[in-house]
């Protein structure tokens, strides 16, 4: 059976066009992965390390210009997710911690950081996993994982010795537009 020539033209024609919707379709949904391509460093990955000894992995989202910013982590030992934040400017080792109400800092990244804290600032007390604690509250200005970054953080400060690692909680993640636990990892979205 022969078809016509406007037939055939006329099939030609949707064929073209549905190849088009599906490769703009593509693209919708694979945003975020193609603007992470895009915008990968010199290296030729757009992944980077961000803790060195640790499994953990950031993938770099949209840019300031962009429209998202994601960041991945991998869980490393013991199924925590490390990572490098940068507080105030200075990269700090911390936990992202779904489990943390807040942002609490160690009190040596609290100093290195160069927030002072005294004594008499350990006024404020916090329930914790063992038990209630005196803590010191503080404001960061910037709070940065990779492309994601918020502005004018609350923070508390534990006493020297009583914290083992700096905790990024829910008062970070709860200003991201997407939080994901896939397994064992952790998707951040703003």
């Amino acid at each position: 059976m022969s078809l016509s020539p406007g037939v055939r033209h006329a099939m030609r024609e949707v064929l073209i066009w549905l190849g088009l919707f599906a490769v703009g379709l593509a693209g919708f949904f694979y945003l975020d992965d193609l603007l992470a391509y895009a915008r990968r460093d010199g290296a030729g990955t757009a992944f980077q390390r961000v803790a060195p000894g640790r499994e953990g992995l950031q993938e770099r989202g949209a840019g300031a210009g962009g429209f998202a910013r994601k960041v991945r982590l991998k869980a490393g030992r013991g199924g925590h997710f490390y990572t490098t934040a940068h507080l105030n400017g200075r990269p700090v080792e911390v936990i992202v911690d779904t489990g943390a109400t807040g942002i609490h800092l160690t009190w040596k990244d609290a100093r290195r950081i160069g927030l002072a804290v005294s004594e008499r600032d350990f006024k404020y007390r916090s329930r914790t996993a063992n038990g209630i604690a005196r803590i010191a509250l503080v404001r960061l200005d910037r709070v940065r994982i990779g492309d994601i970054e918020l502005r004018n953080m609350r923070a508390t400060v534990a006493r020297p010795g009583r914290l083992f690692k700096t905790l990024l909680g829910m008062s970070f993640l709860g200003r991201l537009e997407r939080v994901d636990i896939r397994g064992r990892e952790l998707v951040l979205v703003q």
